[in-house]
């Protein structure tokens, strides 16, 4: 018979997949992860960690801070838009049409 799992041995198990497949190119990146044991101390430990950081400005925002594109230039707006193309093109003939 198989022995039942602790919640900390199948959140332990969670993390380490999380860490090898979805988190894996935020790590890469220099992206921390902390546990949290749904306690004070565990609570402020994580926050004394992001105050320790300095701020990182993703490349996205400081060129549409600095006015050198339009958001749906930016890789993560191309991406939207690709997704989303079908929806925008019924929208924008929608509006046209109402006009």
């Amino acid at each position: 018979m198989k022995e039942p799992r602790s919640r900390f041995q199948v959140a332990e198990r969670r993390e380490k997949e999380l860490e090898g497949r979805i988190w894996a190119i935020l790590l890469e990146n220099g992206a921390k992860t902390a546990r949290s044991y749904n306690e004070s101390e565990s609570a402020r430990n994580i926050v004394r960690g992001v105050l320790r950081n300095s701020p990182v400005y993703l490349q996205f925002r400081m060129k549409l801070l600095k006015g050198w594109i339009l958001w749906v230039q930016t890789d993560v707006g191309k991406l939207y838009y690709n997704a989303h193309e079908k929806s925008i093109g019924e929208g924008v003939e929608a509006f046209n049409d109402n006009c």
